[in-house]
């Protein structure tokens, strides 16, 4: 019986692990590198803009009207610009997704 209540126990207190999220591509690389790649090959700089913009277009699927608006209003070029200007003024190991979730959440 006692098996049978700590079973019960550990059953009860077993939850699903909830993680932060998983970065692909060039999301996770660091600033120094994207700065670089924003100088670099075709393929470098295909990754980076590619990643760039699709995390912003993705995001407008979860937030307002308005935030839409901005996006549009900017546009691609400029938001990627934008973005690999932020990495620079930030630390160079600073990953490429950290700069870009700073920059949504003071976009409106």
């Amino acid at each position: 019986m006692k098996v049978l209540a700590t079973v019960a126990l550990l059953l009860a207190g077993a939850q699903t692990a909830v993680a932060d999220g998983y970065v692909m591509g060039s999301g996770r690389w660091t600033c120094d590198r994207v700065t670089a790649a924003a100088d670099g090959t075709d393929l470098e700089k295909g990754q980076v803009f590619g990643w760039i913009m699709g995390v912003w277009s993705q995001e407008t699927f979860h937030r307002e009207v308005g935030f839409i608006d901005t996006v549009e209003k900017v546009g691609g070029l400029r938001i990627v610009e934008l973005t690999i200007q932020e990495c620079g003024k930030a630390s160079g190991e600073t990953p490429l997704f950290r700069v870009v979730q700073g920059m949504m959440a003071n976009t409106k």
